[in-house]
């Protein structure tokens, strides 16, 4: 579950920065692309080495599977590590109690397997898990070994941090033989707190007694004796490995008289003959032990914060730097955009009119401008310029008010040029250029249609009759056109450069 939830955050935030990147950034296509590139470089690694941990951590379930508490249950959930074969001798590695629910942890690699199971599918009973250190002094030999254990441990408890959203409460529960025989359980427990050792069976605290002889007498200071030779005992064992650079400490000392196996030679028996040369009594081991239930109800609870908790936070982070973002590329995006269209404002009410054709620019500019803002006022501003400071429906007033306030001249009507058609037999003869008597009439009526158009440019073009090869024709239209512009000057006053 925790490699499924770094997928989601690796791809929420490639989705957040891909969004930024190509949807607020006033940033050039060629700087998006650049980002995009490094982005999807950063995000893809991460979300395949996630999902790769994901499939590793499927397998190792199935091999590892341990029958969990269900999630809506309340009580403390104890994985118990150490010498816990007495404990679920007979019993599967899930056992509920009348306070708590143990879990069986065979080793180390065996423990991490289950914590992460518990992440995987029972998330809310992360608050929930502590690790019991269980000791049966009497079954161990080696001195060293035993700090080797309590060592690796105390390691292995400090490297779960990461699946139990912190270090778990670490105890310690020891099983002893009574120093009476056939004695009825007693529990003993001492928290960080307490500088005494309070009875969980119903027996006072160990305090000073009276010089009275008396059977309690008797028993509370055998008692007393016991446990103060097991914690000095227990302060030797463990202050080994309470100078390394391990952040966990027992968070709860549980001792319990009851009959236990034994081993010949065990590290107990050895430390009781060499503090008073007397060998503990040995009794009828039970089948099982007892589970340290009446200690349940000292362990602390955790106050951090669960996975699911620190997901939805980080998740939450990357919003909320995202939204920061988005509003400040908006903010710039918007005040590009009042920039610019006040740039045009500006440079139109600069421009004179005369002449007219820049500030035609100028007005046609406006128009598109104005346009724009229309068109994003009624189907929604771009994503740019959204995040709530969009600014362009102030900018429309001001822009329609600088483009009705001046109109562009009309522009001169542009005549067509007419054409006069003249008749070349009523002018000339065949094969002929001079006019010939009686053309004038034809004449005077095309100079006086042509004297009503003054400034006009006046073309004389025709062709003459086929009187030859194409040079004679050529040079007798030719001729024909200059008598006909001759006359006209003469007549008519035209200008010799107008013909």
């Amino acid at each position: 579950m925790a490699q499924l939830r770094g997928i989601v955050n690796y791809v929420l935030t490639a989705v957040l920065a891909l969004l930024l990147v190509w949807g607020f950034s006033p940033l050039s296509t060629g700087v998006r692309g650049g980002l995009t590139v490094f982005i999807l470089l950063f995000s893809i690694p991460g979300i395949v080495y996630g999902w790769r941990q994901y499939g590793q951590l499927r397998s190792a379930h199935s091999e590892h599977e341990v029958p969990l508490p269900p999630e809506s249950f309340s009580g403390p959930v104890v994985l118990v590590c150490g010498d816990n074969a007495p404990l679920f001798a007979g019993r599967s590695g899930s056992c509920e109690s009348s306070q708590g629910w143990y879990l069986s942890v065979q080793s180390p690699e065996h423990y991490i397997a289950l914590v992460r199971q518990i992440a995987a599918q029972r998330p809310g009973l992360l608050m929930r898990v502590s690790v019991m250190l269980a000791l049966t002094p009497e079954r161990h030999t080696d001195e060293d070994a035993l700090k080797h254990i309590l060592l690796s441990w105390r390691r292995v408890v400090t490297q779960s941090r990461r699946w139990l959203s912190g270090v778990p409460p670490f105890w310690l529960c020891c099983w002893l033989n009574s120093p009476q025989c056939n004695e009825a359980v007693r529990w003993f427990i001492r928290t960080p707190q307490d500088a005494e050792v309070q009875s969980a069976t119903g027996l006072d605290d160990f305090a000073p007694f009276s010089s009275q002889e008396s059977p309690a007498r008797h028993f509370h200071l055998t008692h007393a004796v016991w446990l103060d030779n097991l914690l000095g005992w227990l302060k030797k064992v463990q202050g080994d490995t309470e100078h390394h650079a391990l952040p966990v400490f027992f968070a709860l000392r549980v001792v319990c008289f009851t009959s236990s196996a034994v081993c010949e030679n065990n590290l107990w028996q050895r430390h009781i003959i060499a503090q008073t040369t007397l060998s503990p009594a040995a009794s009828v081991a039970p089948a099982l032990l007892p589970f340290p239930d009446l200690a349940l109800p000292f362990l602390s609870r955790r106050r951090a914060l669960t996975a699911f908790q620190r997901t939805v936070g980080v998740s939450g982070l990357l919003c909320g730097i995202f939204i920061g973002m988005a509003m400040a590329c908006s903010f710039i995006n918007n005040q590009h955009l009042i920039r610019i269209t006040n740039d045009h404002l500006m440079l139109y009410r600069q421009l004179s009119g005369n002449p007219a054709e820049p500030k035609i620019l100028a007005q046609d500019q406006l128009r598109r401008d104005a346009q724009l803002l229309e068109r994003w006022y009624q189907r929604g501003e771009p994503l740019s310029l959204s995040m709530g400071l969009y600014q362009g429906m102030r900018l429309i007033p001001p822009l329609q008010v600088a483009i009705s306030d001046w109109g562009s001249p009309e522009k001169p009507k542009v005549t067509a040029p007419q054409t006069v058609r003249l008749d070349s037999m009523s002018l000339f003869d065949t094969g002929k250029w001079a006019l010939k008597a009686g053309s004038t009439k034809v004449l005077i009526g095309a100079l006086v249609n042509i004297k009503a158009k003054p400034g006009w440019l006046i073309v004389i073009a025709g062709h003459t009759d086929d009187v030859g090869d194409d040079k004679s024709n050529q040079l007798l239209s030719l001729k024909r056109a200059e008598s006909v512009r001759d006359w006209m000057r003469d007549t008519g006053d035209v200008a010799r450069k107008n013909s």
